[in-house]
């Protein structure tokens, strides 16, 4: 958020919030869809930018701002605690997150595994799908309805085409493929 892209840095906290609450190292779409059942919508996102607007700033080292931010969830009745490992304590956020956002910015484009962009957003991508990942072929998983909560392949799909702001080209090898994931992706 700190670099400017508030949705994005607003979706990981919120993702942080519910990994925190549940005590799990992932936080699934239903993790999400739970938890805005159980506080309702609204309330739920005011709560979340509440939360965003007492957070320290970045301009520290991570330690310092755990350090702040597990005093403010203290200060505030927040149950939440943050721990890293001490080797990682003295890692200055930029490092973390400047260092990228510069390259990226210094170039028109970029080329990477969908691993490599987690996290990130852009305003077009380009996905290049084989036949099948490890496993199944994806046009029998996508034609047996298997959902992408069970799959790992799919799920790494499912980061890759929700990166773009504006964009999404999905590329596979034949026209029934093409077929498999326009059903899935248009429910044609």
């Amino acid at each position: 958020m700190s670099n400017g892209d508030f949705r994005n840095g607003f979706r990981l906290v919120q993702n942080a919030i519910i990994k925190a609450l549940s005590r799990s190292h992932y936080c699934s779409s239903k993790d999400l869809d739970r938890m805005i059942e159980k506080k309702g919508f609204a309330k739920f996102r005011k709560k979340v930018y509440e939360l965003l607007k007492i957070l320290p700033d970045t301009e520290c080292s991570i330690r310092e701002w755990i350090d702040g931010a597990n005093a403010i969830f203290r200060n505030n009745d927040v149950n939440i605690e943050l721990k890293i490992k001490n080797t990682k304590r003295e890692i200055q956020f930029d490092e973390l997150f400047g260092v990228d956002k510069k390259r990226i910015s210094e170039t028109e484009y970029r080329i990477g595994t969908i691993h490599s962009i987690k996290g990130e957003t852009f305003e077009a991508v380009l996905v290049v799908l084989k036949e099948k990942g490890i496993g199944k072929y994806y046009k029998t998983l996508l034609r047996e309805y298997v959902p992408i909560s069970e799959n790992e392949e799919l799920r790494i799909v499912y980061v890759g085409s929700t990166r773009p702001r504006r964009l999404l080209l999905l590329v596979v090898p034949d026209e029934e493929n093409k077929a498999a994931w326009a059903a899935r992706f248009f429910g044609q």
